[in-house]
This record gives C-alpha cells, sequence and structure tokens, in this order.
C-alpha cells in the first residue's frame, strides 16, 4: 500500500459535494481519490466535458498500486481529457507510469508559505506588503469577520462573479460553493471577509484541514482595491495559522513558469515559494488541442 497524504478534497464529503451540484458528477477511484466530472453550465451538447482529479493519485487498500489507480482513474474518466494536479512532487518512477498511460505533463507551480513565527513571516514581505498592511489596519480601519451563513455566501458569490466575469473565466454555480461551506465536516471550509465599515470589499473562502490552510477562492471589490484589502486577508490568515497551529499556507496555483502570469508576481511579494509539481494531462479526443488553443485565446 502507498498511502499519501491526504488532503480535504480527498475527504468522502467531497463526494457529496459534487453529487449535489448541477453539472458536476465525482469519479470514485477508490475512498481517498476522488475526481470531479464537470461541464459548464452554457454547454448542453457535452462539449466542455472534462475529468479533473484536484490532488495525486493516493493508493489505498491491501495489494493497490499506483499503477491500478492510474489505470482506473483514465477508465473511469469522462469528456475531452483528464487531468491530475498533484499538490506535491511525484517521484519519477510515478511520473513514467502515467507517461506510459498517455498522460503529458506541463510545467504548473504550486505556491506555499510555511506558517512561521509571525516576526519570520513578516521579514519575508516585501517591503510594499508591509507598508499596505499597515495602512489596511491604520489607515483604513479594515476588520476581519468570518461569517458563513447562507446570506454571505450569496454575498461573497456576487463578489467572485463581478470577478470572473471581468476576467472571462467561467465559475461554478452558486450550489457548489453552498455545498462546500454546508456538506464538508464542520470547521473545513470557512468563509472570511475584510470590512471597510459596512461594506465587505475582499472575501476569501478557504480550506483548513491537516495544519494545511488552503486559499481556494479569493474575490475583491475593485472599486475598494486601493484600501488593500487582499494584503490584510493573507496576512491575517498567516497570523491565524500560527495562533493555530498550522504548518502551511497554500496559495493556490502559481501558472506556467514559462509564461507570464500576474497572480504568480502577486504571491510573490509574501514570501511564497514556488514548487513545479506539474500538471498531467490525458487528451480524450483530438478536439482537446482545438478547445485548449480557443480557451486560451479567449482569456488574453
Amino acid at each position: 500500500m502507498n498511502l499519501r497524504k491526504v488532503y480535504f478534497y480527498n475527504l468522502p464529503e467531497f463526494t457529496k459535494v459534487l453529487n449535489r451540484t448541477r453539472f458536476h458528477k465525482p469519479v470514485e477511484i477508490n475512498p481517498f481519490t476522488i475526481g470531479e466530472i464537470r461541464r459548464e453550465a452554457w454547454d448542453f451538447t457535452g462539449f466542455s466535458t472534462r475529468t479533473v482529479f484536484y490532488t495525486e493519485p493516493v493508493c489505498e487498500g491491501d495489494g493497490a498500486t499506483f499503477e491500478e489507480t492510474v489505470r482506473k482513474m483514465v477508465g473511469k474518466s469522462k469528456g475531452l481529457f483528464v487531468q491530475i494536479r498533484p499538490q506535491s512532487l511525484l517521484p519519477d518512477e510515478q511520473m513514467q507510469i502515467l507517461e506510459n498511460y498517455g498522460f503529458q505533463r506541463q510545467d504548473h507551480l504550486n505556491a506555499i508559505i510555511p506558517i512561521r513565527e509571525p516576526e519570520q513571516m513578516w521579514s519575508a514581505l516585501e517591503r510594499d506588503k508591509q507598508k499596505r498592511i499597515r495602512q489596511a489596519k491604520e489607515k483604513h480601519n479594515l476588520q476581519i469577520r468570518e461569517d458563513s451563513s447562507p446570506e454571505a455566501i450569496k454575498v461573497f458569490y456576487q463578489m467572485l462573479k463581478t470577478l470572473y466575469k471581468g476576467k472571462r473565466h467561467p465559475i461554478k454555480p452558486l450550489q457548489f460553493f453552498e455545498n462546500l461551506v454546508n456538506l464538508m465536516p464542520e470547521g473545513v471550509i470557512r468563509l472570511w471577509f475584510v470590512y471597510s465599515g459596512n461594506i465587505p470589499v475582499t472575501a476569501q473562502l478557504a480550506a483548513f484541514y491537516d495544519k494545511r490552510i488552503t486559499a481556494l477562492y479569493t474575490a475583491t471589490d475593485v472599486c475598494y482595491r486601493d484600501k488593500h484589502g487582499g494584503d490584510l486577508m493573507i496576512w491575517s490568515l498567516l497570523e491565524y495559522g500560527w495562533n493555530n497551529g498550522y504548518k502551511v499556507f497554500d496559495f493556490g496555483g502559481g501558472g506556467n513558469p514559462n509564461r507570464p502570469y500576474q497572480p504568480r508576481e502577486y504571491k510573490k511579494r509574501f514570501g511564497t515559494e514556488f514548487i513545479n509539481v506539474g500538471r498531467f494531462t490525458k487528451p480524450n479526443s483530438f478536439l482537446y488541442s482545438v478547445t485548449e488553443h480557443l480557451y486560451r485565446l479567449v482569456l488574453r
């Protein structure tokens, strides 16, 4: 048995989240390897359907092997492609097995901040971040509040929807976020806001699991960007992590290191470490490359 580290995506409750979200369907390989079969709301032909695993394959059970797990992942996947997004580096022999099954590796960075004593984390910040965090607290008097109520989820979703529309990114339905908060184990998915008076200027949906804080979705009201609510949010999560025994702040993806990626430039100013864990994609149709090219054109 080769049981790798389990992330919140590997929890059985994540299956319930997907089962109860429109246009989504779980694909279960074993109790710890769960993928997402998804199509976009606008696609009634199934043209956009794809399968994504948000963690590396986890082998579980007597006699289970990495290769057997990969074989099942390929066999149960649907759509234009199946993609594996590892959270940690895979050994060479496992990458070879993925290649044998038709997976192509693309460079992709994960952004990680080790949670240490606040003085150490503060000194790792770029000076402009230190300045903006001070301004957010002292000049703009921003306040952090946690609120995962049904009304708060809708406020967050509207903020996120506005942001995604501006970037021309597809967004999951409101159902998905409601299910994440309500169906995952208590305390795993939490919603934090930065307020200017009574106005929410930044929101962060994050996962708190196994000594790891994962920033899942961040939304900032562009009208209040000059108040630096996003900077204060990240610093507050880092402080919270230290005070509550967390070891790692997962800042999300850092993009392909061979291409310009503005979020990576933002994240690196917090003393972030970037790990090239890669992404592994297996095309299931000749239309995959055409779709990927069109998608990149739309997001330019």
